[in-house]
């Protein structure tokens, strides 16, 4: 039995031997080796391909999106209150107002309503009745912030009272055009307020005032007394002119 079991090992033994001289065959190596790059190439391709799809929609998508806005903006730069596109246009406006610093931010604000004042000489033009409200509290708004922002001495009085003047012209020319604005008026008028004090205390004190403009001052003196603010401040841009 023990040599049996002897003869069996060596039988075993020798059985391995033989199996290890053996070689697999050439076009099963090459079968199996294709089946394995196969494999490895299929996982390359369905895991990098969606990712590469996707960044570049996500490219594509950021580069119309930014495209559109700019088309948005360019359309926008037309249009008036009451317009579809004219929040847009406001955007652009805040965006760049918010960038002036609190000196030039008076001037800024007088600009707008000027703006928004040809806007509705405009509109009354063209007979856009539908625009017409709009357009008028858009100019509220924009006088509204005037007053909240302008200073009670400027540095630069001469911007100022020109833009102001240019208000009112454009005003007068919406008057003709059969819209009156009162209450507008009234509140840039009385905005002004300590803007022409200030300013008659600067002339009163000045010693090289000629006689034309000592009788302007006389003028301007007057104006404040009964309020009429925005008189004044043409009188006194009249003085600075003089100089």
């Amino acid at each position: 039995m023990y040599r049996e079991t002897i003869m069996n090992d060596k039988q075993l033994i020798a059985k391995l031997q033989e199996l290890r001289q053996i070689k697999p065959r050439k076009d099963w190596v090459v079968s199996l080796k294709k089946e394995i790059v196969g494999e490895r190439s299929r996982t390359t391709v369905f895991n990098v391909l969606p990712r590469s799809i996707f960044q570049h929609q996500l490219a594509y998508i950021t580069i119309t999106v930014f495209a559109i806005l700019i088309g948005l903006f360019g359309f926008a730069q037309n249009t008036v209150p009451g317009d579809l596109l004219f929040p847009v246009k406001k955007i652009a406006e805040k965006s760049q107002g918010a960038l002036l610093t609190s000196v030039d931010q008076p001037n800024y604000n007088l600009d707008i309503v000027n703006k928004r004042m040809e806007d509705l000489t405009s509109i009354i033009k063209e007979n856009k009745t539908s625009n017409i409200v709009s357009a008028i509290q858009e100019i509220k708004d924009g006088i509204a912030q005037v007053v909240k922002d302008m200073p009670n001495n400027a540095n630069d009085f001469t911007s100022i009272a020109t833009r102001v003047q240019k208000i009112q012209q454009t005003k007068r020319e919406v008057e003709i055009l059969g819209v009156i604005m009162l209450q507008e008026s009234n509140e840039l008028n009385n905005a002004l307020a300590p803007l022409i004090e200030n300013e008659i205390k600067a002339l009163d004190q000045a010693t090289n005032l000629s006689l034309e403009q000592q009788a302007r001052l006389v003028e301007i003196k007057s104006h404040y007394e009964k309020g009429e603010y925005t008189a004044a401040l043409e009188k006194i841009l009249l003085i600075t002119n003089l100089q």
